[in-house]
C-alpha cells in the first residue's frame, strides 16, 4: 500500500508504514501543510491493522528536517509566532502526537531546530554517520518550543543539553549516539534501511505487550512534561508580544508581574 502524497510519501513495506518528509527543494522544512499531512499520515498508519511500526525519514540524502520553515511562519499582529503548525498534534503533527505502535527516526541527513525535535518524539532512533541534530533557535531570537527545550535536559542532561539549546553547535550522530539521542549510527546512506529492519522486527512482537509498554512509558513522560509545555506556551506569548513592543520577553514579564 502506499500514497502519494507531495507532502509525505506514505508507503506499507510488508508491516511497517514509511512515511517521507518530501521537501527536499526547502531541506524538508515543515509548514502547516506539511504538518497536516504528517499527522494524517501517522493516524491513518495507527488506525491500519495490517501496520505494526511506524519509520519517518527524509527525502533526499542531506537533509532529515530544518525544522519550521521560516517563510511560511503565521503572523498575528503581536508578530511572528515562534515555532508554527501548532496545530491538534503541535509541530509537525507528531511532537504531541503518541500512537499505539512504535515510530522509528531514520535520521538521513541533518536535522536541525523542529527537525531535531521530532527525532526527540519517535520512540528509537536510527542516524547515518553524516547527520547530526542541532538546535539553533537561540541564536536567531527563537527558543526549542515544540518540546526541545525540556526533553533535551532530560534526554541527555542539564548542562549537555544548555549548551546545545543555548550555543546551537552541533550534535554529531556519534555524540547522539553515547548521549542516548539514537539507538545506532550505520553508514550514510543506509539509515532508512536500518529503520526498516528494527521496524520489522518490533512489528513482529505481540501488538498487545507493544502497545501497553508504549503507553506506561508514555504515560510517564507527559506526566513530566506537563509543565514544560505549559511553559513553552507561555513563553510563545511572550516573545510574540515582546517583538510587536520591540522588548524582550524578560521585559513582558516583568510587565505582567507588575500588573499582577
Amino acid at each position: 500500500m502506499s500514497s502519494s502524497d507531495s507532502r509525505v510519501l506514505h508507503v506499507r513495506q510488508g508491516q511497517v508504514a514509511v512515511l517521507t518528509i518530501n521537501r527536499p527543494e526547502a531541506a524538508n522544512a515543515v509548514d502547516d501543510a506539511m504538518a497536516e499531512a504528517i499527522g494524517t499520515a501517522l493516524e491513518d498508519a495507527n488506525l491500519d491493522p495490517g501496520v505494526g511500526a511506524v519509520v519517518i525519514t527524509g527525502a533526499g540524502s542531506r537533509s532529515f528536517s530544518a525544522g519550521t520553515d521560516l517563510r511560511a511562519l503565521p503572523t498575528t499582529e503581536a508578530g511572528s509566532s515562534a515555532t508554527g503548525n501548532r496545530g491538534p498534534w503541535d509541530f509537525a503533527g507528531l511532537v504531541r502526537h503518541p500512537i499505539d505502535k512504535p515510530v522509528v527516526a531514520a535520521v538521513n541527513g541533518a536535522a536541525v531546530g523542529g527537525g531535531a525535535e521530532i527525532v526527540l518524539a519517535c520512540d528509537l532512533a536510527v542516524a547515518g554517520d553524516a547527520a547530526y541534530l542541532q538546535f539553533p533557535e537561540a541564536r536567531i531570537g527563537l527558543y526549542a518550543g515544540a518540546g526541545g527545550a525540556f526533553r533535551l535536559p532530560t534526554e541527555i542532561g542539564s548542562k549537555r543539553a544548555m549548551a546545545a539549546l543555548l550555543l546551537g553547535e552541533p550534535i554529531t550522530a556519534t555524540e547522539a549516539a553515547e548521549w542516548g539521542l539514537v539507538n545506532a549510527v550505520v553508514p550514510h546512506g543506509t539509515a532508512l534501511e536500518e529503520a526498516v529492519g528494527v521496524a520489522e522486527r518490533l512489528a513482529q512482537l505481540p501488538r498487545a505487550s507493544v502497545r501497553a509498554t508504549l503507553r506506561i512509558a508514555r504515560a510517564a513522560r507527559l506526566a513530566q512534561e506537563d509543565f514544560g509545555w505549559a511553559a513553552s506556551v507561555a513563553e510563545l506569548h511572550h516573545v510574540e508580544v515582546g517583538r510587536a513592543r520591540g522588548s524582550s520577553p524578560s521585559e513582558e514579564r516583568s510587565r505582567q508581574a507588575d500588573r499582577s
